[in-house]
């Protein structure tokens, strides 16, 4: 609690003078007022502050449960309140006054940091906000710095991802005022502001990159408008131990933070309590490594985390900013009047839909990401779909097939989730293509099968007529063996293959010229036999006809003949027996 200093406090004198005889009775009065002081002032302090505040705690859904931490505060006090596990429900966040208190990361383009890199922080927070399912607002440029600075919303956090450095654009004169009026917005405007690394405010850097140095006394002005003061830097390394508050962080957050944490300046503070301790030295009380200081109606975390990584000083910054309205039990300053409203949903349950890597899950119409998903749901009914088939690859493809327990398999179903969750699996069967290429006859077997089936193929035929007038002349194409990848896989116009991958079958088919090449041949040879008896005939029919040998044979026998019957050797009727057996000789050979 804040040690606000007391104001006096006026007590009035009432009674009348006491007459004579009757002193006894008016110091047994002052006496009993006394005591009543006495009392009054030692159980309560409010009677140590001029002015009081008031704490309305309330739920969202009303009448959850009976929260605690209402009622009447002295100004400066802090003011602890809380609710309880609601069954049926979980609790969200509280709203201060209304607000969640947006998240602002400063992360100027172009523009260095001490002790951080800022854009592996800004990168950091918003990544794990995001998980978180928090929208982070990144202000990556002087001009919208200055305006957030010239018009200020109220109830924000502001992460400077720069570290030591502060931004600081030309339209500000003088560092010292700069880092001043952002502790006043702080103070009256309920921001609370979150250093990532390194002394606060101990440099102002500008568009140019030069750091203008405020040195240690930096957080001091920043602090300026409360007189709260921070002690000199301490240059040796402190190792500080996680907290059972910052324990309690990690386990909210489901995270986990370093046991020992290493803090490069550890400041000691003057003036002030931390109302948030995460880190803490354990033989220096006064040396906080990551704590919360209130500044009025607003907060100032100091964080070093130089020491871990970009990733988990992202988580650490986002949790530690946001814990006092995250956690069942938290705090608030009581400088005005406050209204905490614990923000609680129906409780959420597990939902888990296990499938292939390459598979898109939509759960109540909102895609996911492609795999598994494990998403928190609140109770009751919601639909989940997935494709009937998807390409996981040219030729390879998933298929469908149903749900592990479940007895609708239609690749959109709606479940039932219970307060036990649901864990449920879609089953995929791998295909494969079989893809066929014949510029000819008809080809079967094209399509997707099982993997490890067996996929058949098959040609109508294995001739086709060519289609000019080769083919009138008998031409034909003809069938030469399925090939794949350009080996020949088989001669057979049919065939098989198991589908332990894709495949792509092509036909060869080569031209047959053999028939129309016979013809060719033999109407060659009949045209060149026409033309040689033509030929011949020509030549004959131009020179006289000469006696054939037989015709020259017979005129010699029948001289010899006729001599040998002038002669009278033979006799008339010899030489005409002979005669005719020469002319029947003659017209035979003719």
């Amino acid at each position: 609690m804040i040690n606000a200093r007391p104001k006096a406090g006026r007590f009035a004198e009432t009674g009348r003078r006491p007459g004579r005889g009757s002193v006894g009775f008016p110091i047994k009065i002052a006496i009993l007022i006394l005591l009543y002081t006495i009392v009054s002032a030692s159980l309560t302090s409010n009677a140590c502050y001029a002015q009081q505040f008031s704490l309305v705690v309330n739920t969202d859904p009303s009448g959850l449960d009976h929260p605690s931490g209402g009622g009447v505060y002295p100004e400066g006090s802090v003011a602890t309140f809380a609710v309880s596990p609601s069954s049926g429900y979980d609790f969200v966040q509280w709203k201060i006054d209304g607000s969640t208190y947006p998240i602002y990361v400063i992360s100027i383009s172009g523009i260095s940091g001490s002790w951080t890199t800022p854009t592996s922080m800004r990168d950091a927070v918003v990544s794990f906000a995001h998980q978180m399912g928090v929208v982070v607002n990144v202000i990556d440029s002087f001009s919208a710095l200055d305006a957030l600075i010239h018009d200020p919303p109220s109830r924000i956090i502001i992460i400077n991802a720069h570290g030591e450095a502060m931004p600081m654009s030309t339209a500000w004169q003088s560092s010292s005022d700069y880092v001043a009026n952002l502790g006043e917005l702080v103070r009256t405007k309920a921001w609370v502001w979150v250093t990532v690394a390194g002394w606060p405010f101990y440099y102002t850097i500008g568009a140019d990159n030069n750091l203008i140095r405020i040195g240690p006394l930096g957080i001091n002005t920043f602090m300026s408008p409360l007189g709260i003061m921070g002690a000199d830097v301490s240059m040796v390394a402190v190792s500080e131990s996680l907290t059972e508050l910052g324990s309690s962080a990690q386990s909210i957050f489901n995270s986990s933070f370093p046991a020992m944490l290493t803090i490069s300046r550890a400041p000691a503070w003057r003036g002030v309590s931390p109302c948030f301790v995460f880190y803490q030295a354990p033989d220096l009380s006064n040396r906080y490594g990551v704590s919360t200081i209130p500044m009025q109606d607003g907060y100032f975390l100091y964080m070093d985390a130089s020491s871990v990584s970009a990733e988990l000083a992202g988580k650490m910054t986002f949790a530690f900013s946001t814990l006092f309205t995250r956690s069942m039990s938290s705090k608030i300053v009581m400088n005005s009047n406050h209204v905490a409203t614990a923000t609680f949903r129906k409780s959420q349950v597990s939902l888990t839909v296990r499938v292939p890597d390459s598979v898109t899950v939509a759960i109540d119409g909102i895609n996911q990401t492609s795999g598994t998903v494990h998403l928190k749901l609140t109770q009751g009914q919601h639909k989940i779909s997935v494709p009937e088939t998807i390409e996981t690859d040219k030729g390879t493809r998933l298929k469908f097939l149903g749900w592990t327990g479940q007895g609708e398999q239609t690749s959109v179903i709606t479940v039932n989730v219970s307060d036990m969750g649901l864990d449920i699996t879609g089953i995929f069967l791998t295909q494969y293509r079989l893809s066929i290429d014949s510029k000819l006859a008809d080809a079967k077997g094209n399509g997707w099968y099982d993997e490890y089936s067996v996929a058949v193929f098959s040609l109508s035929a294995t001739t086709e007529p060519i289609s000019d007038v080769l083919g009138l002349l008998g031409g034909r194409w003809t069938f030469q063996g399925w090939y794949e990848d350009g080996k020949l896989l088989t001669m057979s116009a049919s065939g098989s293959v198991v589908t332990d991958r894709p495949h792509t079958l092509v036909a060869r088919w080569e031209p047959d010229y053999q028939m129309p090449l016979a013809f060719v041949l033999s109407t060659v040879s009949i045209l060149l036999t026409v033309m040689g008896f033509w030929v011949y005939r020509n030549r004959t029919s131009r020179r006289p006809q000469s006696a054939s040998s037989g015709e020259r044979r017979y005129a010699e026998f029948l001289a010899r003949l006729e001599e040998m019957k002038r002669k009278e050797k033979i006799s008339d009727q010899t030489y005409e027996k002979l005669k005719k057996e020469w002319e029947r000789k003659v017209k035979a050979e003719t």
